[in-house]
């Protein structure tokens, strides 16, 4: 397709992934809707298979991640402190959205381990239950 386009439809899904699609007729547009459509699924899966991967990330030696609500252009490139490497974690566990993300922390009575759902925030009404390891 050529840079030349005058119809374009953005979406941005719960988990934040921006899809632009674009044409040089409305038509077009509304053939890549239909298909964009139908995988819908497999974008949800390929969102939830993502995000654990900071996570992940963070376990290795020498890896720098920088988590943003969004992406931000102006601050690609901008120095930030690297993040504290994840704590040693016993085998995974995986959920209907995929890898489930081991947390631990120390709360009101004492502390805590569990692994919860990668769906965002954003979608917590359709998260996971989370379970807490003794």
């Amino acid at each position: 397709m050529s840079e030349n386009w005058s119809a374009q439809v953005s979406i941005k899904t719960p988990a934040g992934t921006l899809i632009n699609l674009r044409g040089e007729r409305g038509e077009q547009v509304e053939a890549q809707l239909a298909w964009i459509t139908g995988v819908a699924p497999a974008i949800v899966a390929a969102e939830a298979a993502f995000a654990g991967v900071a996570t992940v990330a963070q376990s290795f030696p020498g890896t720098q991640v920088v988590q943003q609500d969004g992406p931000s252009w102006s601050q690609q490139g901008s120095q930030q402190p690297a993040p504290q490497a994840a704590p040693a974690q016993p085998a995974g566990k995986t959920c209907v959205h995929g890898p489930m993300v081991y947390r631990e922390g120390n709360g009101a009575k004492g502390p805590w381990k569990a692994y919860f759902c990668p769906l965002p925030q954003a979608r917590k009404a359709e998260q996971c239950q989370a379970e807490f390891l003794r």
